[in-house]
C-alpha cells in the first residue's frame, strides 16, 4: 500500500527537492497525488484527494501553513511540517504534526519518517478510524521512536472490539497465538484482540526477558507460566490454567527463561 501524497510548499526550488526525494528514493512506499506552491490551491487539493500524509511548508505568503490548517474541512492525513525555521518546533506539536522536517531535507530522516507514517497508517487503517485521537497518535509515535531505538514499549496500540483503535498494557500479555499474517493476543483481563501483525513481528517488539517463544506459533508472557508439566509431550501451564504445549527442541530454553524470570533476572 502506498501512502498518498500532497506537497505544498510556496518555494518552487524546495518544493522539487523535496518531489525529487519522494519519487527515487520513495517510489515504492509514496504516491504523490498533488502539490503546488499555492496554499489557497493546497487547501482545495487536501479537501478533495484526502491524501494519507501532508507535507507542509509553514512560513508561506497569503496563508501560513498552520493557518492553511485551519481552513481544511477534514483532518484525515498525517502532517509533516518541512520548513527553514526552527522556532515553530512547539507549534508544529500543537498541531500534531506527526514530524517536523528542517529544510534542506535530510534523505535519512525523510526515510524515517515514511517508515513511522507507514506503519501508523496501516494500523489507522485497519481500525477504520476517520480520525486517530492525538493520545493515540502520540502513543504510536513513542512506540516507533522506542523501537528505532531497539527499546520495548510499555503500550501497545492495537484494534478495539468497539471499533477503533486502543492503548492495552504489555504486561497484561498472557501469551499471543500466530496465524499467518495475524496474531491473536489473549490478556489477563481483556478480550481477545485480533491484530494485523505476524507473531514474528510481536516477538521482535517486545522484550525478549519477558517474552518467550512456545512453539512455531505461540509467544507467552513468563510472569504469567505457573509450571512446566509433562505427560506425553512438554506444556506450560498458566496461572488461569490454560495449558500451552513447548515445542521439543524448546524446552531447555524455555526452562530456563522460566527460572531466570522467576530468580528476578527480568529486572
Amino acid at each position: 500500500m502506498k501512502l498518498k501524497a500532497i506537497l505544498i510548499d510556496d518555494e518552487a526550488h524546495g518544493l522539487a527537492s523535496l518531489q525529487s526525494m519522494l519519487e527515487t528514493g520513495e517510489k515504492e512506499r509514496v504516491e504523490i497525488i498533488g502539490m503546488t506552491t499555492d496554499p489557497i490551491e493546497g487547501v482545495r487539493l487536501v479537501n478533495e484527494l484526502k491524501p494519507d500524509i501532508l507535507f507542509l511548508d509553514i512560513r508561506m505568503p497569503k496563508m501560513d501553513g498552520f493557518q492553511l490548517l485551519g481552513e481544511l474541512k477534514h483532518r484525515t492525513f498525517f502532517l509533516v511540517f518541512t520548513t527553514a525555521y526552527s522556532e515553530y518546533g512547539l507549534r508544529a506539536i500543537e498541531a500534531s504534526a506527526s514530524e517536523y522536517l528542517m529544510k534542506p531535507v535530510d534523505p535519512d530522516k525523510l526515510n524515517l519518517t515514511i517508515t513511522k507514517v507507514s506503519e501508523v497508517v496501516k494500523l489507522w487503517k485497519g481500525a477504520k478510524q476517520q480520525e486517530i485521537p492525538k493520545e493515540i497518535l502520540a502513543l504510536i509515535m513513542r512506540n516507533l521512536h522506542l523501537e528505532q531505538q531497539n527499546a520495548y514499549p510499555q503500550e501497545l496500540i492495537l484494534p478495539s472490539r468497539s471499533g477503533g483503535l486502543k492503548p492495552y498494557r504489555v504486561d497484561t500479555i498472557m501469551y499471543i497465538k500466530g496465524d499467518g499474517n495475524y496474531s491473536h493476543l489473549h490478556f489477563k483481563e481483556e478480550k481477545e484482540v485480533v491484530a494485523s501483525k505476524t507473531l514474528k513481528k510481536f516477538e521482535t517488539l517486545l522484550d525478549p526477558d519477558v517474552f518467550v517463544r512456545a512453539h512455531r506459533s505461540c509467544l507467552l508472557a513468563l510472569a504469567y507460566v505457573s509450571e512446566i508439566v509433562k505427560s506425553d509431550q512438554y506444556y506450560v501451564r498458566l496461572v488461569n490454567g490454560v495449558e500451552i504445549p513447548v515445542a521439543r527442541r524448546r524446552v531447555s530454553l524455555v526452562r530456563a527463561k522460566v527460572n531466570n524470570f522467576k530468580q528476578g533476572g527480568n529486572k
